[in-house]
């Protein structure tokens, strides 16, 4: 009997868990049966696959890991980008992957699922030596007591070093002085070349390590839900038309993962321009203690029991209003 790779014994070591084999098969686009099937040896990933799971896979494993599958098959480099006839195009076998997820995943967890495929594998398309992309959903806060929606609110993040390679949720407003705020209030895809220039003719804030950005807009049947900001540490990244084509691709592939009630009219959106991260950090720090407070005065007050979600919504709510309304960013 032919011995297992040593990189498949690696894989099978760190898969014991239920909860890890879960979440590596959902980042590669698998299933966990697939993931156990190569772990075992009966079946073997693609060069695509290899690389999708080396991302995946805990940060402390990936140079042990990258060395093993280079020992077991030399001729394979998991550094090269992918084939010319894949890198401009995002494969078949990615979007059927979305799609059967979005048809048999449960309702409590198709939608993280989905962002974080679609997530890993944008960023193995669009980044695919490493030198640095940030990909950032920006979903539309829901209308305000005058029936407008007036800021986006971060709602998760995944990056290639310098930044965070694990799916990190942040809690930042963006309004109209934003790249991502332009891109939603016009509804076209923008993008800005050099963020490092003196003037630029598209708003934006600049993020620590971004040099170039772009964001696409999320549609579905003509209404918006916000926009998917991706940054790179590389100048003029976004210009190329092949580029581009796949921003479109993976933004459209998100909203997928999106309910119907997330997506608005578009005469809804007026955004208005937010205070700054730095200022925004007084009115952030006590969310959750705001969102304990909250669920107990809904409680002792009202016979309906909210749930958690609710409260944070609720909560989120009541920090947009807050910073809405500081002197220097009143109409």
């Amino acid at each position: 009997m032919r011995k297992r790779a040593n990189w498949r014994e690696l894989l099978d070591s760190i898969i014991q868990l239920r909860s890890d084999r879960e979440r590596i098969a959902a980042e590669v686009g698998v299933s966990s049966v697939t993931l156990t099937r190569w772990a075992s040896g009966d079946s073997m990933p693609r060069s695509q696959n290899l690389r999708l799971l080396l991302t995946a896979i805990p940060l402390d494993s990936r140079e042990q890991f990258k060395a093993l599958i280079e020992q077991d098959m030399p001729s394979l480099s998991l550094e090269q980008p992918l084939s010319d006839s894949s890198n401009h195009e995002i494969p078949f076998s990615f979007i059927n992957t979305v799609m059967t997820t979005r048809a048999t995943g449960s309702a409590s967890h198709v939608s993280w699922v989905i962002i974080h495929q679609v997530l890993q594998h944008a960023l193995l398309q669009l980044d695919p030596h490493h030198l640095g992309m940030k990909i950032t959903l920006a979903l539309c806060m829901p209308p305000t007591s005058d029936g407008k929606i007036h800021s986006l609110r971060e709602g998760g993040e995944l990056g290639t070093p310098p930044w965070e390679e694990s799916f990190e949720e942040h809690a930042l407003f963006l309004g109209a002085e934003t790249l991502a705020g332009y891109s939603v209030m016009t509804v076209r895809y923008r993008q800005v070349p050099d963020l490092r220039a003196d003037a630029s003719l598209l708003p934006y804030y600049r993020a620590e390590y971004e040099v170039s950005a772009a964001a696409c807009p999320i549609l579905f049947l003509g209404q918006i839900a916000g926009c998917v900001l991706f940054s790179s540490t590389q100048p003029d990244y976004f210009s190329l038309e092949e580029r581009s084509v796949l921003v479109h691709g993976y933004t459209n592939l998100i909203s997928l993962a999106l309910r119907e009630k997330d997506f608005y009219p578009l005469d809804l959106i007026e955004l208005r321009i937010v205070p700054p991260p730095e200022k925004q950090q007084d009115h952030l720090m006590n969310f959750q203690s705001r969102v304990v407070k909250l669920m107990r005065a809904l409680a002792s007050n009202s016979q309906y029991l909210y749930s958690s979600a609710q409260a944070e919504q609720i909560a989120w709510q009541q920090i947009e209003a807050e910073l809405l309304n500081l002197p220097f960013h009143t109409a």
